[in-house]
């Protein structure tokens, strides 16, 4: 099988989105722990507005970038993979909460889903957090961009 950009992208994205909404281990609900993660990890921000919307927090993953795509000989190739992890919360002090939660899936107990899914060495490349007020309230925002080395 051909290894393309838009596979390398799809399989960080569904990689990533199993360590986060790994049903034993994966991110806790700052404030309702009791809910499921696959309602409130998704691919991008859901309408705040419509009768779907899961509530905060939110988490949403984007696999943004492949570079460096590279033969190692036979049929491995090596490629650096970026992926932004974005949190949303209405709670600043549960962002950091759960932003700590993040952290620890990637670089501790998701290790082995990450390197079984072909993401090795994670990093995180520094963190932003913005405030930004909504009709609804205030939501706290953070985003996390995570470069790992995809070999496959």
């Amino acid at each position: 099988m051909a290894v393309t950009i838009s596979t390398i992208l799809g399989q960080t994205y569904s990689t990533v989105r199993s360590v986060l909404t790994n049903v034993s281990t994966g991110l806790t609900d700052t404030q309702s722990p009791a809910r499921t993660r696959t309602l409130w990890v998704l691919s991008a921000f859901p309408d705040e507005y419509g009768s779907d919307f899961p509530g905060y927090p939110v988490v949403t993953i984007e696999a943004n970038s492949v570079t460096g795509l590279m033969s190692l000989g036979g049929s491995t190739k090596t490629a650096t993979v970026t992926a932004t992890i974005i949190v949303y919360n209405s709670n600043a002090a549960n962002l950091d909460t759960l932003c700590d939660d993040v952290t620890n899936q990637i670089f501790v107990t998701g290790k082995s889903t990450l390197e079984s899914g072909s993401l090795f060495s994670p990093h995180i490349d520094g963190t932003t957090t913005q405030t930004v007020f909504r009709e609804k309230g205030k939501v706290h925002i953070r985003t996390m961009p995570v470069t790992f080395k995809w070999v496959g």
